[in-house]
């Protein structure tokens, strides 16, 4: 928990950086954790000054720690919430990479995709229709496309690179369609697929998500936003060898998107042999799930 910062207190703690005894320093390093992030600003001043690799690698940790458990106690209360808004989330877990990215600095982008979107809907409009209506703005206007033929990257999952590039994997793109749908009130929910992420339009919009959910049709953002039906689920599970589970063809909640979306990070970043971010990106994937 954050106190009231004593300023003296944290200049002293960072004169004490330099320590070569590590117990002295994981005493040191357990304030700053109790401080949290009024300390960031200090330490960042403190890595500049430096001219120690040794102390500025230290400073690095400290600072990705704090910021670390900021994030946790963000997506912990994210996830407590009786309805998770899907684009806070996604703002959450894009900040594990992006601290400072702030949702006033993404949030003209989102509104610019559903005000043009809005403008061509209409209370007459099939969900087909509606659709089409979608995928017109997302993929022709906004032109927004799957990164085809490439290795995953760590960098497509994150919602700052996504507005910017226009290019992302089938999660992130999905995840970004998806929200937009949400928030013009177009009842899609996503799908917890195998290797591939899909969104389903249903009859309505439960948090929980759920086999009670009558869904009309399947939508693959990746593909452009095809429509398909469950049939082709079917195909597809066979295709690669996998037992068609209930869970496959059910829409899930906005947490468990989000889950699968760190999952996926965790796993990319486990083969990079970066097994500390893997180890924090499955913790916070565990608090959804």
């Amino acid at each position: 928990m954050n106190q009231q910062l004593n300023i003296p207190e944290v200049k002293a703690l960072i004169s004490l950086l330099d320590d070569p005894n590590y117990e002295a320093f994981e005493q040191v390093s357990n304030r700053f954790f109790t401080i949290g992030m009024g300390a960031v600003t200090f330490l960042e001043e403190a890595w500049e000054d430096s001219l120690d690799e040794n102390v500025q690698h230290r400073i690095e940790e400290l600072i990705h720690q704090i910021q670390y458990h900021e994030i946790y106690k963000q997506l912990s209360t994210w996830a407590g919430s009786k309805e998770p808004d899907l684009l806070e989330g996604f703002l959450i877990a894009t900040r594990y990479r992006f601290f400072d990215l702030t949702k006033e600095k993404i949030l003209p982008q989102i509104a610019n995709i559903c005000t043009q979107t809005w403008i061509e809907l209409n209370d007459d409009l099939t969900p087909i229709e509606q659709v089409r209506v979608l995928n017109h703005i997302f993929f022709d206007v906004m032109q927004f496309t799957g990164v085809v033929g490439e290795n995953p990257t760590t960098e497509d999952y994150f919602l700052n690179n996504l507005l910017d590039s226009k290019r992302g994997n089938p999660t992130s793109l999905g995840i970004l369609y998806l929200l937009i749908a949400q928030r013009l009130e177009i009842p899609l929910m996503g799908v917890d697929l195998p290797r591939h992420f899909i969104l389903a339009y249903t009859d309505s919009v439960l948090e929980t998500g759920g086999s009670e959910q009558q869904v009309k049709f399947y939508i693959n953002p990746f593909a452009r936003g095809i429509i398909f039906t469950e049939r082709e689920i079917g195909l597809y599970l066979h295709q690669i060898g996998v037992e068609p589970l209930m869970d496959f063809y059910t829409p899930c909640s906005n947490k468990a998107v989000l889950r699968r979306m760190l999952l996926e990070l965790a796993y990319l970043y486990e083969l990079e042999d970066n097994l500390s971010k893997k180890k924090e990106l499955t913790e916070l994937a565990n608090l959804l799930g």
